[in-house]
Order: structure tokens, then sequence, then C-alpha cells
């Protein structure tokens, strides 16, 4: 089963000093799961259910070739996470339509960190989709 992990923005969005870097904004689906304690082995769990997300992202960067060429567009990726929250496959799911954009989405996907999903308070692996959108 996929589900949308959340979005990555690459804009300029910093400063003017940042303007050839893109920072990443993440939108995130959350989940109606109700919170509960429960007592794991005599350990309580203050959140049994949550949603998969990004602890760190690593923004994507607009290259410059496409910068040039005034190229945009999204690029929607499928990942799939352990649970660990290690990077475990990616792969395009949808392409943006320029290769080096989609080579930039899974380069940003594979250098950001994430947390994983959790079920019943135990850490679960799952597949996910992630858009990185480029807007020039």
């Amino acid at each position: 089963m996929q589900r949308t992990l959340l979005t990555l923005t690459a804009a300029v969005m910093l400063s003017a000093a940042l303007a050839q870097a893109a920072s990443a904004a993440m939108t995130l689906v959350r989940s109606n799961s109700p919170t509960k304690n429960l007592a794991i082995r005599g350990a309580v769990c203050a959140v049994a259910y949550t949603d998969a997300s990004i602890a760190k992202a690593a923004p994507p960067e607009l290259p410059q070739i496409a910068k040039e060429q005034g190229v945009s567009g999204s690029a929607v990726l499928e990942i799939r996470l352990s649970p660990s929250g290690t990077l475990a496959a990616r792969k395009i799911a949808i392409s943006s339509g320029n290769a080096w954009l989609d080579r930039e989405a899974l380069a940003s996907a594979a250098q950001s960190k994430y947390v994983p999903e959790t079920q019943d308070c135990n850490a679960v692996g799952g597949t996910y989709l992630l858009t990185v959108d480029f807007n020039s």
C-alpha cells in the first residue's frame, strides 16, 4: 500500500544570498488514528500511532542547467522506509519530464532523514509517495 508522505518544494524562499539554492517545505498527511497511552512490555507508549515523517529534509536545489533553460516541474518518488526509518529504496513513480530534475529529486530523497510510522507503539516500514516540486 502506498501513502503520501509529504511534499518537498524547491523554491527560492530564504534570502537574496540564497537565491541560487532552494528550500524545502513539507506537507504531511496525518492519520485520524486515536492517541492512547499503552503499556508495552512494562514501558508506556505516549503515542501509539504516528505517520512517517521527515526528520531532516535535504533541500532540493534546482540544477543550474534547468535554471538556464527555465525548466520547472514536479517529480513524484516512491520511497520505501525500513522500520528504523532508513531509506531502503527510491525510484521515480512519475517523472518531472526532465532528467536533471528527476536526478536532483532522487538525490534529495537519499540525503534526507526519516522517522518511521508507528502502529500499536511499534515502528513499521512502509512505502510512500514523496513529491518534489521545482519552481524556477
